[in-house]
């Protein structure tokens, strides 16, 4: 790991000395001090642990609406057919009473 000195030496042409060295400090405390916004890792792992429980719940509510809406589809595709079954049924039957003249 390169030190504050030879990261200086090396911005120092490119930015200049006065830059160089604040960008230097700046990196300097910036390690120094923890930084209060960034979470560890325990609250990473909860956050975690709580997303996962809520991705579970919205699966199962989920899975629930797949399946009333199977149900539904079911319940009209049956409905579809016997409407069509009637018509044809009505359609043959004047067919053959048209046919036979009665």
């Amino acid at each position: 790991m390169p030190t504050p000195l030879e990261i200086y030496e090396k911005l120092k042409p490119k930015l200049g000395e006065e830059e160089a060295r604040v960008l230097v400090e700046y990196i300097q405390e910036a390690v120094k001090e923890p930084r209060a916004d960034l979470a560890t890792r325990s609250d990473l792992a909860v956050l975690k642990a709580d997303l996962e429980g809520r991705m579970d719940v919205l699966k199962a509510d989920l899975g629930r609406q797949i399946e009333s809406v199977k149900a539904d589809l079911i319940k009209w595709t049956f409905a579809f057919w016997i409407g069509n079954i009637a018509v044809i049924s009505g359609i043959v039957f004047a067919i053959v009473r048209l046919s036979t003249g009665r």
